[in-house]
């Protein structure tokens, strides 16, 4: 059914297409690849989920509660109320299904202490003992139903809080299987589940005081034995945990917990936002678009892979949760600033074979892709949604550039045979320019200014539909020279490349 959509949206786009010249500023140099480009000769090095592009709703949206105060909030807090999120609008419904296919995550730091109630349970005024907040039955329901209808598989992660654990201390899976029972009664489909969300910060994760990675591995087996019994098939991911560091390094609860789980799992954060500030690792606006900045997702990667060769060679690698800064992102993650890191990050994981990029989050926190009070589509939702629609699977080669610097990424073009994407990111303040052997169609999006939430695409505004074709404005070129401006991103599709790798690629998904 998606190939189908995208098909019919393709054959309205070519129908609408307009020349239009993208605009660069007067004087802009530019930088060449030495080459004229082949896409019909790269080869497949890398192969990702179907749906590798996944994002995140955080259980503080679904039982409401405390979550990262945005930075107008008149008493400066660092948390504020929030109102659980309306699954049933319509609009976000839209927005939900425009990224599909995808993998819907519901978890965060929340996730690990929410008490989750039966069905008719009467809701407590305050959680059990044990516990930070509670999951009524019905909000559950309302969940599943947002992601059938988006065509959203599920992520979960289970609380692991004190109101858990016997008298000795140890996990007990009674709260999982309410959880895991309310999602199958629901009608919900399990694509993976992890255990604990980010272990390794065992204060801030409502974990034991003096947890270690001996205990971990202890509940993990409990929680291994009770996922095989009651999703059998289920991948289950390890370990959910953040950056290097915390009470119980990732490299302990690797050494200690080999054979347990199926994939690996691992957030990245480049940095912390300001309202994190007193802990260091900040990054500013004028960093944003900086090679040093960008590669960051780079070292997180290879430090987690080198984990796995040691620990569990061979299993795939799932980034679960990542996006501009923890703490809920800068004040400028809602800007076309970020999309730099954003497209990049996807393109660079790809490479490397990453499986699954979930984003965080949909709709809560600076770092999300759509404005929780407006409802307006950010840029990185834009960027997403162009990459749902162009970047399958199977990941190309792309042109040697020798010790030109390049962010180019290729894939099959999704919805075609033999046919090749590309997103090429300039981030510096020079034009690039390529040239390709064969038609391409091109749709590049820049800004009036970094700091702007909208969009321009070949230099008019962009005024996207999440429910209709492809817009206008695509320039269509043929084999001569493509100009990309600076400080653009830009998704290139190439039907006619004639890609021996693309030409199943429709199968393979």
């Amino acid at each position: 059914m998606h190939t189908l959509r995208f098909r019919l949206r393709y054959a309205a786009a070519a129908i609408l297409w307009m020349a239009v010249t993208a605009t660069a500023q007067s004087g802009e140099r530019s930088v060449d690849l030495p080459t004229l480009l082949r896409p019909g000769e790269w080869t497949q090095i890398a192969q990702t989920d179907a749906r590798y592009l996944s994002f995140n709703i955080e259980m503080a949206e679904i039982t409401g509660g405390e979550f990262w105060a945005p930075y107008d909030d008149p008493q400066r807090r660092r948390y504020a109320p929030r109102k659980p999120v309306d699954l049933a609008d319509p609009r976000l419904r839209r927005l939900a299904r425009g990224l599909s296919p995808a993998i819907l995550r519901v978890s965060g730091t929340w996730a690990n202490s929410t008490y989750v109630s039966l069905p008719g349970e009467t809701p407590h005024a305050s959680p059990p003992p044990g516990f930070g907040q509670a999951l009524q039955a019905e909000r559950w329901r309302d969940l599943i139903a947002f992601a059938n209808n988006a065509d959203l598989t599920l992520l979960l992660s289970f609380a692991a809080s004190a109101g858990t654990r016997d008298a000795l201390g140890h996990w007990q899976p009674e709260q999982a299987e309410r959880l895991v029972d309310l999602t199958l009664r629901y009608g919900g489909k399990i694509a993976a589940v992890e255990f604990i969300n980010e272990p390794n910060l065992t204060g801030l994760g409502k974990l034991p005081a003096g947890y270690s990675a001996t205990d971990y591995a202890r509940d993990l087996a409990t929680f291994r034995a009770f996922a095989t019994r009651k999703l059998p098939g289920v991948p289950i991911l390890g370990h959910s945990t953040s950056g290097r560091g915390g009470e119980v390094p990732p490299d302990a609860l690797f050494a200690a917990s080999s054979g347990l789980v199926d994939a690996i799992s691992y957030h990245f954060y480049g940095a912390l936002s300001p309202r994190c500030a007193e802990y260091g690792n900040q990054v500013s606006a004028a960093e944003a678009l900086s090679e040093e900045w960008l590669a960051r997702t780079d070292a997180d990667h290879r430090f987690y892979a080198e984990l796995r060769d040691r620990h569990a060679p061979g299993l795939p690698i799932w980034l679960t949760e990542t996006a501009q800064a923890a703490c809920g992102g800068s004040p400028w993650a809602p800007t076309f600033r970020d999309s730099f890191r954003f497209a990049d990050q996807l393109g660079r994981l790809a490479r490397r074979e990453v499986r699954v990029v979930a984003h965080n989050t949909l709709s809560a926190g600076d770092y999300a892709m759509v404005d929780h009070r407006s409802m307006a589509p950010r840029p990185n939702y834009w960027m997403a949604w162009w990459w749902q629609r162009l970047m399958g699977p199977q990941v190309l080669s792309g042109p040697d550039t020798g010790s030109t610097p390049s962010h180019l990424y290729a894939h099959c073009l999704r919805g075609s045979q033999g046919g090749v994407a590309i997103v090429v990111i300039v981030p510096g303040t020079e034009a690039m320019r390529l040239k390709f052997d064969r038609r391409a169609v091109v749709r590049t999006f820049t800004a009036t200014s970094l700091d702007a939430r909208d969009l321009r695409m070949n230099g008019r505004r962009f005024v996207g539909d999440v429910d209709a074709a492809p817009p206008a404005g695509a320039r269509v070129a043929g084999a001569r020279t493509i100009r990309l401006p600076a400080r653009s991103i830009s998704y290139l599709a190439l039907p006619e490349a004639g890609n021996a790798a693309c030409r199943n690629a429709n199968d393979a998904e």
